[in-house]
């Protein structure tokens, strides 16, 4: 979805059925060159590497859960996703609150106060606020 995101901005469509046509090619591409990232994109930012990380740390399993979350929060500390897995893994209620809560600070950080204000309405239709709702969930 961030890589359709930023296919759409980057080509300044300004319809809907332009946008579409961007998703249907992203996604009717072969899984090689889905994967392949676009030579002229930007380079990706600490958060990105970071949330990566922490979208593989949701895929693993016990201790290697752990350790990709842990690397992601070394790279970015504010990735929400993250602390909220530490906060999951943890071994019970008040170990778990201040990840919890580091989590949702966090994602505050993520966000700005800019991406509070500008995105009142449709907040959960945006894929950059969701690691903070998930924090927000879990606490």
């Amino acid at each position: 979805m961030q890589k359709a995101r930023r296919a759409i901005e980057a080509s300044g469509a300004t319809s809907i059925e332009e946008a579409r046509r961007i998703i249907e090619s992203i996604v009717s591409a072969p899984p090689e060159a889905r994967a392949a990232r676009d030579p002229n994109a930007p380079p990706p930012t600490p958060l990105e590497q970071a949330q990566e990380l922490a979208f593989a740390a949701m895929e693993a399993r016990g201790r290697h859960q752990v350790h990709l979350a842990r690397r992601a929060l070394a790279i970015s500390r504010d990735c929400a996703d993250a602390w909220s897995i530490l906060g999951d893994r943890a071994p019970g209620t008040a170990a778990a609150l201040p990840l919890y809560r580091e989590a949702v600070a966090a994602g505050e950080r993520a966000l700005g106060s800019e991406g509070f204000d500008t995105q009142t309405g449709h907040f959960w239709g945006l894929i950059e606020t969701r690691p903070y709702m998930r924090a927000r969930y879990a606490l």
